[in-house]
């Protein structure tokens, strides 16, 4: 996504399709904090930021695997402890 942000976006279906979040839009989604979510960063484990300037961007694409994969996790842990 970072590259659609680079050369920007003219058609108005791509951008719907793929919107970019800002950091406190990520926290809220993930229910993380922000020096959780730059850990998982550093790890791999989560994309880093599109840049733009001063201001840093996630696709939202991005943001809704990482709360899928949470969830399947959340799932697989409580189907183990029953």
């Amino acid at each position: 996504m970072c590259a659609a942000l680079a050369s920007g976006i003219t058609e108005k279906k791509e951008f719907a399709a793929d919107r970019l979040v800002r950091l406190p839009e990520v926290k809220f989604r993930l229910g993380m904090s922000k020096s959780s979510i730059y850990n998982m960063i550093k790890k791999g484990e989560f994309p880093p930021p599109c840049k733009h300037g001063l201001s840093s961007f996630w696709s939202e694409a991005d943001v809704d695997a990482k709360v899928e994969e949470i969830k399947r996790n959340t799932s697989a842990v409580r189907q183990t402890v029953r």
